[in-house]
């Protein structure tokens, strides 16, 4: 009985640990990929500070980001940085 246990969680580790790794290393290509260049990103997060002084939600201008093409997390990250900049 013990062994059986034993034996399942070896198996479970030895698919889950791999399977894992790979997709973080795919999650991570996908937003190293879609990151904007330099000058498009501040482009960009100066919109997005326009927005903010406008008035405008958070959700809208996540959803302004993704209409530009970002995935949600790359959006995320610049709007964290037009946060910290205070532009």
């Amino acid at each position: 009985m013990f062994l059986d246990i034993g034996v399942r969680f070896l198996v479970v580790t030895v698919i889950a640990v791999p399977l894992a790794i790979i997709l973080i290393a795919i999650r991570w290509r996908r937003f190293q990929n879609n990151f904007p260049a330099e000058e498009r990103k501040q482009q960009l997060i100066s919109a997005v500070a326009q927005m903010k002084r406008e008035g405008r939600k958070y959700a809208d201008r996540l959803a302004y980001l993704q209409a530009q093409g970002l995935n949600k997390d790359v959006a995320d990250v610049l709007l964290g940085e037009a946060e910290r900049s205070g532009k």
